[in-house]
């Protein structure tokens, strides 16, 4: 009645693998033949040294990011990702703990909320926010660690909406004018459909830091659900999900 379920979760008697542990192997033997490294973030100190040790063989990385577990570990193995597998709701704790840490260290102040409008006439205006909310995961990761984390695939579920892939494509910073300068904290997203690509594209203009313009684009490709389904039990759908993207 409340949809809601009780998980009972243990290491067992191995416990947790630490970096220790990892550190003891031969890489070079763990990667051979490997063609894709996947975490589900558990063990997150070794996951994160294998990552590095995948993109240093060109071996692309996914992570399933479940939660924020409060560990330093997670930045580096989120950022290493090529692919994050998250829902709506996953990562908010993580974002907002990690941006107010960001902004301080930084000396940055809060982005205002974007306005948005369309371009091009396809796209109905009441989507328009749900694709706008929709690129804030892969914002965030381009705003902590920059161009790096350009062509990183934010992979979303969103229950009964269906799914939505977002990538950012391009992020390009150049210096305004002097005398056509906007203000510090203009913040606008366009949202048009490109019918070439059947993608939405969400394009945002973002001023930050007095005299510097940063223009990015974002590309979302939406999953949709199967209609008139009998839902059994969805034990385990995360993961399948995961598995088949």
């Amino acid at each position: 009645q409340e949809h809601t379920r009780t998980c009972i979760h243990t290491h067992g008697t191995c416990g947790v693998l630490t970096g220790d542990d990892v550190a003891a192997v031969d890489m070079d033997e763990i990667f051979r033949g490997v063609l894709h490294f996947h975490s589900d973030s558990h063990h997150t100190e070794a996951a994160a040294i294998l990552a590095q040790e995948a993109r240093k063989r060109n071996i692309p990385v996914s992570v399933d990011a479940e939660k924020d577990r409060q560990t330093p570990y997670l930045d580096p193995l989120l950022e290493l990702a090529t692919i994050v597998l998250t829902n709506d709701s996953r990562l908010i704790d993580y974002r907002k703990r990690k941006t107010k840490e960001w902004e301080k260290a930084n000396g940055r102040l809060p982005l205002p909320p974007p306005v948005f409008s369309t371009s091009g006439g396809n796209v109905q205006y009441s989507n328009v926010s749900t694709y706008s909310q929709s690129i804030k995961p892969s914002h965030f990761f381009l705003r902590h660690y920059g161009a790096s984390q350009i062509d990183k695939e934010i992979v979303i579920t969103k229950g009964s909406m269906g799914s939505v892939r977002v990538q950012c494509t391009n992020s390009e910073t150049e210096k305004i004018p002097v005398g056509n300068q906007e203000k510090v904290g203009t913040h606008k997203r366009v949202v048009s459909f490109d019918e070439q690509t059947n993608q939405v594209v969400v394009r945002q203009t973002l001023i930050e830091v007095a005299g510097l313009l940063t223009e990015t684009e974002y590309r979302l490709n939406l999953g949709g659900v199967l209609r008139d389904m009998k839902i059994v039990d969805t034990t385990g759908a995360g993961d399948a999900f995961a598995a088949g993207f």
